[in-house]
């Protein structure tokens, strides 16, 4: 009985810790380069306020935080946080979304340069790291391989 009790208690034992380690996220470049080229048409989706454009793109920042390797990390928080901020404030807004827009820009303007700057970093990581061209001048291909 007592065997039998011990032997259960290891199984839920072992089952927790690969549950928890299944679970972990792996900060890793392929990870953020996968999560930062489905946000990559952020900036156009961000001039029309599609919701329907503009959700999964924003989904997909926010899912780079959790990736993204330390050399990065900080900038990836930075800029999802504004961008997240500002797009949910758009999309409580009732009226004209793009008045929505510029006043949600307008009541964080103390968080733009750093915002700015987390965006310039990021872009760059993007792409030495992807291959990525965060920069809005038209849709690039993300590198099958990332570098190291």
């Amino acid at each position: 009985m007592i065997v039998v009790a011990v032997a259960a208690v290891a199984a839920i034992a072992v089952g927790a810790v690969l549950f928890v380690r299944a679970r972990q996220v792996h900060r890793s470049v392929e990870a953020l380069c996968t999560q930062l080229g489905a946000a990559q048409d952020l900036d156009q989706a961000m001039t029309t306020l599609e919701p329907a454009a503009l959700e999964p793109q924003v989904q997909a920042l926010m899912k780079a935080k959790a990736v993204a390797p330390d050399d990065i990390k900080a900038s990836v928080i930075t800029l999802a946080d504004f961008v997240g901020g500002v797009t949910d404030t758009v999309g409580t807004a009732t009226g004209d979304r793009q008045a929505a827009l510029a006043d949600a820009l307008d009541a964080r303007q103390s968080e733009v340069d750093a915002a700015t700057a987390a965006g310039t970093a990021v872009q760059q990581w993007a792409s030495a790291n992807c291959g990525l061209n965060l920069a809005g001048t038209g849709g690039s291909t993300p590198a099958t391989t990332a570098r190291p």
